[in-house]
């Protein structure tokens, strides 16, 4: 239950996108979400309900919108306040300007801070379908208007729990867990600045299975920008548990980065993660070889010389990727760099380095790297 809560009340698009959806007179867009709603809803009827008085601030007047005697339905999900003094702080309402201050009775809140990022705000969650009459309007001094609401029970059914609504239904949805049912959401997002916020939350949790990173990076694949998959990727390598398999999955995702830049500093996350071996080297070698920017190419290739795995059979490849290198002055010093290590009676590697060597144009930083290897 805590996860449900804790992915709906932290920092992630997921609590503006859901309340768009709620809100729409076009109920198809909400088909995205019928899952999550569901593990949403179910989890917070497991809540003792909250009766009593809630608060709710806005820095406009809504005086107009609320007559003595209007009755409202509120679709979306609705974050209240059980304590004034919170919403009266600068950090909130304030005390002055034009606002509108809701006082609202209810009977059928949720109180949520303790699953919440703010805890100390008393937070209460007001569901989908909360039926509303004004009972009074008063304006104050300051640009003050104070609207009176109380909660009644809804005319017609509007929302049961999760159970007894249209959102039970047969799909495979009921067995998704929190952290599925978030990338699934992911998936409906459009921005990939929104979808990369979400998967970046999640990726907070210290424990994931590789169903759920292999989902990530599933989802990591569909954005286009190269910037927010490199930092969704770098996050993950930046993970002490990683298994074979999602190492597997994340090095594949981090080739089809068409930035270079994005790229290397990816790989270079990943090749300082304490357990990356040796059978990962010919990924980042491929991924690497695939890169046209001299500077990163330049920047991964000196990294994948000083990682503790290399070994001889290597070499070929990384004398074959250091050749394509376009600026001489970065292969005539990765050239250098790589010299040391090389075996230096071996006829093949010999010759594999003299002809990257012998590839540089200006003399200088040719004869630099013929002469560290003679």
């Amino acid at each position: 239950m805590n996860k449900q809560l804790s992915i709906f009340t932290q920092q992630t698009p997921i609590y503006r996108l859901l309340n768009e959806a709620l809100r729409k007179v076009d109920r198809r867009s909400l088909s995205l979400w019928y899952g999550y709603v569901k593990l949403f809803l179910a989890a917070l009827y497991k809540l003792p309900p909250y009766r009593g008085t809630v608060w709710c601030g806005i820095p406009h007047d809504l005086s107009t919108k609320y007559r003595k005697d209007d009755e409202r339905i509120w679709w979306s999900f609705g974050s209240r306040i059980s304590s004034l003094d919170i919403l009266t702080s600068p950090n909130f309402l304030g005390a002055s300007g034009v606002r509108t201050l809701f006082n609202i009775g209810v009977f059928d809140g949720r109180r949520i801070s303790e699953f919440s990022e703010f805890n100390a705000e008393d937070e209460i969650l007001l569901l989908p379908g909360t039926y509303v009459r004004v009972v009074s309007e008063m304006k104050q001094s300051g640009g003050l208007h104070i609207i009176h609401l109380k909660q009644i029970e809804p005319p017609y059914f509007l929302l049961g729990s999760p159970e007894k609504t249209l959102i039970s239904d047969n799909s495979t949805v009921e067995s998704l867990s929190a952290f599925n049912t978030q990338i699934q959401l992911a998936k409906g997002i459009s921005s990939d600045s929104e979808k990369a916020t979400v998967l970046k939350h999640l990726l907070t949790n210290k424990k994931l299975s590789d169903q759920v990173i292999t989902g990530v990076v599933e989802y990591v694949e569909t954005m286009y920008s190269a910037k927010e998959k490199g930092d969704v990727l770098q996050l993950i390598a930046k993970r002490s548990e990683l298994s074979a398999k999602q190492f597997q999955v994340i090095l594949k995702a981090i080739d089809d980065i068409s930035n270079d830049s994005s790229k290397a500093t990816t790989l270079k996350t990943f090749l300082l993660h304490e357990k990356f071996t040796v059978q990962h080297l010919d990924v980042v070698l491929s991924a690497a070889g695939s890169m046209y920017s001299s500077d990163d190419k330049q920047s991964v290739f000196n990294d994948l010389i000083c990682n503790r795995y290399l070994e001889a059979r290597h070499f070929p490849s990384i004398l074959n990727g250091i050749q394509e290198i376009s600026n001489d002055s970065h292969k005539s010093s990765v050239l250098c760099k790589l010299d040391p290590k090389l075996p230096k009676n071996d006829a093949n590697l010999r010759q594999a380095y003299l002809m990257a060597a012998d590839s540089i144009y200006p003399s200088k930083d040719k004869a630099a790297a013929t002469m560290a290897f003679m």
